[in-house]
């Protein structure tokens, strides 16, 4: 039974890492909204009916795909740190502490995995499972509270966009891009992707196979770990 608690404990915490490289990370839904001239513009040179909603799902495996030369592509475009129009990212802080959160997270299960091959610290695993669920749902409060302007719309993505693609046109060519992209572009979901429960559960599963492990322990047992 030790040998089983051992392999059972070491893969659940070996399982958060392709976890969170493989399935999705980041899941963006996007909408045009269909009163827009963006809408009806799109619509006038497509045969089908136009699909107002576009969810773009990426996982860490496919954001290293896009990445080039220190560069992101994506869609025909480029973009680098210093292309970013400004104001499109906002409330980095809530960013990097998900950033953080999660690294931790990651650390926490890593140290498990240690305890399981060289350690008999139950009670150290129990506490390092509910800090790693607990790192886990912070980080995904605080990447909520990151995307929160944009799906509020306290972000306007159409403005930014013809801000950055025109300039500070004020003429003709200006105010044909406000009046089409601005108000035009939604971000109805901006979250974590399910790597995020995914993990969460690996975590609480860990919890619950370690407490339950410990406690039918022969009581003797139980002392120093």
């Amino acid at each position: 039974m030790k040998i089983i608690n051992r392999i059972v404990t070491f893969l659940l915490a070996a399982s958060v890492f392709p976890i969170t490289f493989c399935m999705v990370f980041v899941r963006i839904l996007v909408s045009i909204s269909e009163d827009s001239s963006l809408y009806t513009l799109l619509s006038t040179f497509m045969k089908e009916t136009l699909n107002s909603r576009l969810e773009l799902d990426f996982s860490i495996k496919e954001l290293f795909g896009y990445i080039q030369d220190g560069k992101f592509t994506f869609a025909g475009m480029t973009f680098d740190s210093s292309s970013i129009p400004e104001g499109l990212i906002v409330a980095k802080g809530w960013l990097i502490a998900s950033a953080v959160l999660l690294v931790i997270a990651l650390l926490i299960a890593l140290v498990i995995m240690g305890c399981a091959l060289f350690t008999k610290a139950h009670k150290t695993v129990m506490c390092l499972s509910a800090g790693g669920a607990v790192s886990m749902f912070a980080a995904m409060c605080c990447f909520n509270r990151f995307g929160k302007p944009y799906v509020t719309g306290a972000v306007n993505i159409g403005k930014i966009l013809s801000e950055a693609m025109i300039g500070d046109d004020g003429g003709l060519l200006g105010s044909i891009g406000s009046s089409v992209l601005d108000g035009a572009i939604n971000i109805d979901i901006f979250q974590l992707g399910n790597f995020a429960v995914t993990v969460l559960i690996v975590f609480l599963a860990l919890l619950t196979w370690s407490g339950a492990y410990y406690l039918t322990m022969p009581r003797e047992n139980q002392k120093g770990m």
